[in-house]
């Protein structure tokens, strides 16, 4: 992303950058359906805590074989800087193409689903072999226990930002589950850079933060696959009465 802002328009706004709430909003906007169907887009939107009088151009070019787009946000929003966009997108797509780098971002991406062998650590393998996810939090609703991934519980001073903001969502699409809870529940929160989710199966719930925009269909796969493996070894995650 390039951008380029005037100190006079800005009132949020300091030191020329955007803050990470605005990158959210920008890719939130690019990632709603009304965008995806487009290839070339130039818009102009308003910002949060900025005048309406200043309206950032956001130009976006979505490469129709694949996932990637070139994004610049400037408050420029004339002719000549559209059409500088254009030409400087048709020059790095023709480098990408060049230098091979269309290859080994699918080829990476594509990795990302790739289930690797069976192992004790059911959880574990399975969160690594899907690398976009980050934390996981399970609950046996029956034996009101329950168990994660990448998370510290034995020392709280590990937790970070990313830890905690992934509670706090997890809290919030819980508290929104139990309006109407379901065994057979889907709930995601979705922003520009992660995806939250509750998945409800059976005597399960599952909490997930999943790198990147994710789709409903991709979540619904992720903790379906999670679900499977925490099945296959129930009693190495949760504790069950003998007597």
């Amino acid at each position: 992303m390039i951008q380029k802002l005037k100190s006079s328009q800005q009132v949020s706004i300091s030191l020329h950058c955007l803050f990470t709430v605005d990158i959210n909003v920008i890719f939130n906007y690019i990632n709603s359906s009304k965008q995806k169907t487009s290839v070339i887009r130039f818009d102009q939107i308003c910002l949060p805590g900025m005048t309406e009088e200043c309206r950032l151009g956001v130009f976006v070019h979505r490469d129709d074989q694949s996932e990637q787009k070139i994004v610049f946000v400037s408050d420029d929003n004339s002719q000549e800087t559209l059409s500088d966009f254009e030409n400087c997108t048709a020059n790095i797509f023709n480098d990408f193409a060049e230098c091979g780098i269309n290859e080994i971002v699918q080829k990476y991406e594509d990795q990302m689903f790739v289930k690797i062998s069976k192992s004790s650590d059911f959880l574990k393998d399975v969160c690594i072999a899907m690398k976009e996810v980050l934390n996981v939090l399970i609950c046996h609703t029956t034996l009101e226990q329950y168990t994660c991934f990448n998370f510290p519980l034995n020392d709280h001073s590990l937790l970070t930002q990313t830890h905690l903001r992934s509670l706090h969502e997890y809290e919030a699409l819980y508290d929104k589950f139990m309006t109407f809870p379901r065994k057979d529940s889907l709930l995601t929160k979705v922003y520009a850079l992660e995806t939250y989710a509750l998945y409800a199966m059976n005597d399960f719930i599952i909490m997930v933060t999943v790198a990147h925009n994710r789709t409903s269909k991709d979540i619904s796969e992720i903790c379906f696959h999670i679900y499977e493996d925490v099945k296959k070894d129930l009693q190495s995650h949760f504790i069950f009465n003998t007597l």
